[in-house]
């Protein structure tokens, strides 16, 4: 297996392939599964259990999670056991977040996490205009601009 990087040297390439893998539903749930038994792990077939996901699927997605790093498996007895590699994961948070601290950029609390506050609305001279383009049923069309024109003092 080849060596992974450290938190502070993840390559884009490495992210876009971490973030993939947790891309899938299946996989994110183990993955999340893992992270509170870390650092001992699971066995496969408790995972399989408890995620009520099939032998072979199950396999398939520990083995796409281990590839990127976010798993290591280990024998013990007859069981392989799996467990999250959170270094990996603190790598992927530290390369997402890497852009806030960086010289000059507010830094990521919880107060700057959240939204900005909504952009004051500036009425321009020129109304806005739509567009309603319908396919199959050209009543539809009809009945957009109805309600176009009917909402146009409001909210146009």
């Amino acid at each position: 297996m080849t060596k992974k990087p450290e938190a502070s040297k993840l390559e884009s390439s490495d992210a876009v392939a971490l973030l993939g893998a947790l891309a899938q539903p299946t996989r994110l749930e183990i993955f999340r599964l893992l992270m509170r038994y870390w650092p001992h792990g699971l066995p496969a077939g408790d995972i399989g259990r408890l995620l009520a996901v099939a032998h072979n699927t199950l396999s398939s997605h520990l083995g796409a999670l281990e590839q990127v790093g976010l798993l290591a498996s280990r024998r013990e007895g007859r069981h392989i056991i799996f467990a999250a590699q959170a270094p990996r994961a603190d790598a992927l948070l530290a390369f997402l977040s890497d852009a806030c601290c960086t010289e000059g950029a507010v830094p990521c609390t919880s107060e700057t996490a959240a939204f900005p506050a909504r952009r004051e609305y500036v009425a321009s001279d020129h109304p806005l205009r739509v567009l309603v383009v319908c396919t199959g049923n050209s009543a539809r069309s009809i009945m957009a601009e109805a309600v176009l024109n009917g909402e146009r003092s409001t909210k146009l």
